[in-house]
């Protein structure tokens, strides 16, 4: 029964929005990281602007802790507190390049704990697009932590092949911006798909690009797929619960 619940994830969300009444009616889950995407990888989807949102998630042995704040209607900012081996602390920023449209995708592009120890240190660009009135789709290239699945040569490495190798700038105490990682080293692909089963709930399935090399390491995680599951469940605009299987 142990084995069991090491795969099983929750995630509850508190969720403040100074403006609802211009945003869609769909809005953005929260992930395990307590970011805007589907389980563990990012979407392009914004929150409304000004939104608040505050995530306890837990992840086998990992307690996550994460504020986000929609910082400008494009921007995404978000702290993040995680208990795992050590007591960390990261910062993400994701940026939407493009919001989405008759025929286009949102687009946008992101960093992941750019500003803290390295441990889930990555980056990311992703389209998320809107197939219907319940069913949302993204696909990302993903570098770091979610370029390490299935990578590949980077294909920024025709700009340099400096892009082609990911320096080690992991630190033990944070606070360094690792600038020295970025968007270099193998690339991956991932994406998922979010279901609207009615009002309340959405089924949610990825397929992640993070091979979970530091959980294997430190907690035991012993990851047998990519593929992540999940069900979320919020019956109004200011909270959101949801469970995963990983």
């Amino acid at each position: 029964m142990t084995s069991v619940f090491r795969f099983i994830s929750i995630a509850v969300a508190a969720i403040s929005a100074t403006s609802v009444a211009v945003q869609d009616d769909w809005r953005a889950n929260y992930t395990l990281y307590g970011t805007p995407g589907i389980i563990d990888m990012p979407s392009a989807v914004t929150p409304a602007d000004a939104e608040l949102s505050t995530t306890i998630a837990v992840f086998g042995d990992t307690q996550r802790a994460t504020f986000s704040f929609q910082v400008l209607p494009r921007v995404t900012g978000s702290f993040r507190y995680s208990l795992i081996d050590i007591y960390d602390r990261s910062f993400d920023l994701q940026y939407q390049i493009a919001s989405e449209g008759q025929y286009r995708p949102a687009i946008a592009v992101g960093l992941r704990d750019f500003l803290g120890t390295g441990r889930y240190s990555s980056e990311y660009m992703v389209a998320t697009k809107t197939l219907g009135p319940n069913v949302r789709a993204t696909a990302g290239l993903g570098w770091g932590r979610l370029g390490s699945l299935n990578g590949f040569s980077n294909p920024l490495g025709f700009i340099d092949d400096a892009f082609e190798t990911r320096p080690d700038d992991s630190i033990v105490t944070g606070g360094t911006v690792l600038a020295g990682q970025f968007f270099r080293g193998d690339a991956a692909f991932f994406g998922g798909v979010e279901w609207r089963i009615n009002d309340e709930w959405t089924a949610l399935a990825e397929y992640s690009s993070d091979a979970y090399v530091s959980e294997a390491a430190t907690i035991g995680f012993d990851r047998q797929s990519p593929l992540n599951f999940g069900v979320t469940w919020q019956p109004n605009s200011r909270y959101q619960l949801g469970a995963y299987y990983m």
